[in-house]
């Protein structure tokens, strides 16, 4: 739910302007004080806006991740089938035993999924 301020300023402003039992210095601060409350809220909406682009930019990063991720355990996938395919038969073993080491990501020396 979002409030006008400007509507909330004009009737705080007409019930202020209405009053004539309130002194100059009543009436000045009490201005001063509506002018804080709308100040805070309007740092308040910058800051919601903010949030929520951050949390947009994060999600959207999230989502150019993961969609590499599933990319590169792909390549994987096909790498171990190239390996793993019908080869002669002095290469199979080398081939099932590399294929053995990639599908366990011992080829990735540092890195981490």
């Amino acid at each position: 739910m979002s409030i006008d301020l400007d509507d909330v300023e004009s009737r705080i402003n007409d019930g202020i302007y209405g009053d004539d039992r309130m002194s100059d210095t009543q009436r000045d601060d009490a201005f001063a004080a509506l002018a804080e409350i709308i100040a805070e809220v309007e740092r308040l909406r910058g800051e919601v806006d903010l949030l929520r682009t951050g949390r947009e930019a994060a999600r959207s990063y999230a989502d150019r991740v993961e969609a590499k991720v599933v990319a590169l355990r792909g390549e994987r996938a096909a790498v171990v089938a190239f390996l793993t395919g019908e080869n002669d038969a002095r290469c199979r073993f080398i081939s099932d035993h590399v294929a053995m080491r990639i599908e366990r990501g011992e080829h990735r020396r540092e890195e981490t999924e």
